[in-house]
């Protein structure tokens, strides 16, 4: 849990200090580095700097990778623009990925599979965590997921939100 918590902390403070998408590209599971602590840095390795505020957030079609879809929110795909609510569902996608243990080929097929129901999220929590949580803060951590992972941009919340959600239930 504190891994997450950690990485909203990262996310929400670089949300303040640019107001822009981080990457323009991806915010994937790959690019978060963890330490002993389980503190997270948000790694840049292969990208740009950070836009200037005059710079499109537009991004080439070129670093579409499919191998990657799986963190990419879905108005990307429509418009090739990444902005902020991005970073949030990418985040999401991220927070799904540590509960369940899936790759990325599971991740595609559980990110339909809960748009329906935050009780199937529960139901695919990884079985080693299981007892690592009480149950309702499993749930309330899966209800978290799910409002990332919201189709709609603006029915996102911000990285500040999701990290004023996650204390509520991080075990500081």
């Amino acid at each position: 849990m504190w891994g997450s918590y950690s990485l909203a902390q990262c996310l929400a403070f670089l949300h303040s200090w640019k107001k822009t998408s981080l990457y323009r590209r991806y915010l994937t599971s790959s690019k978060i580095l963890l330490d002993s602590e389980f503190n997270a840095r948000v790694s840049y390795f292969g990208l740009k700097n950070l836009p200037s505020d005059d710079e499109s957030s537009y991004v080439s079609s070129y670093y579409a990778e499919p191998a990657r879809f799986h963190h990419t929110p879905p108005e990307f795909i429509i418009s090739g623009k990444l902005d902020m609510p991005g970073d949030v569902y990418s985040f999401g996608v991220i927070l799904l990925e540590m509960l369940t243990g899936f790759g990325k080929r599971r991740i595609i097929l559980a990110k339909r599979a809960i748009r329906n129901n935050t009780e199937n999220i529960a139901e695919m929590i990884d079985p080693d965590l299981e007892n690592s949580y009480p149950h309702e803060e499993r749930m309330r951590m899966c209800e978290i997921i799910k409002q990332r992972l919201e189709e709609i941009p603006k029915n996102r919340p911000s990285m500040q939100r999701v990290l004023d959600n996650l204390t509520g239930i991080a075990r500081i």
